[in-house]
């Protein structure tokens, strides 16, 4: 499901999608693509809800792309992977995001929180999203419960 770039949809898409998630709108979802849609952190809360409640199992791409997620939004994301509930994603693109270290931090957590082998994550994008390549190099430092393939960041 792709309703990138309407930024007029703001943080009530996320309650929006969730629902429609949670009243299993959608039960094979495979792509959530949120691009530009302004969702912030409470839209992003809204979506981890609706995942840590079992509502996109099948879920293997969510991108949610310059949505104004500071490091809150994305710890709320984050916990999904440590509980398991976005166990079949493989792509997690979070760029142009302000999530600076913090988000980095809560992003690592979330990653080693995840029990060995109940991730597919092979590709995170963190372009523009407000740290260095330093802090990549500590969010990449396993032990992860799975394999990233592909991981960039661009400052």
């Amino acid at each position: 499901m792709d309703l990138g770039n309407n930024k007029d949809l703001g943080p009530l898409a996320g309650a929006v999608v969730a629902d429609g998630l949670l009243g299993g709108a959608t039960p094979a979802l495979r792509k959530l693509l949120l691009d530009a849609t302004s969702l912030g952190d409470a839209g992003a809360a809204a979506l981890a809800a609706a995942f840590r409640a079992g509502a996109a199992p099948q879920l293997t791409e969510l991108s949610l792309t310059s949505n104004g997620l500071s490091a809150v939004g994305v710890a709320a994301l984050s916990s999904c992977l440590g509980d398991a509930s976005l166990a079949a994603l493989e792509v997690l693109d979070l760029s142009i995001n302000d999530m600076g270290v913090a988000g980095a931090g809560a992003l690592a957590l979330g990653l080693r929180a995840a029990p060995a082998g109940s991730l597919a994550l092979r590709s995170l994008r963190l372009d523009e999203v407000g740290f260095s390549s330093l802090h990549l190099v500590i969010l990449a430092a396993p032990p992860y419960p799975c394999y990233i393939s592909y991981l960039t960041t661009f400052p």
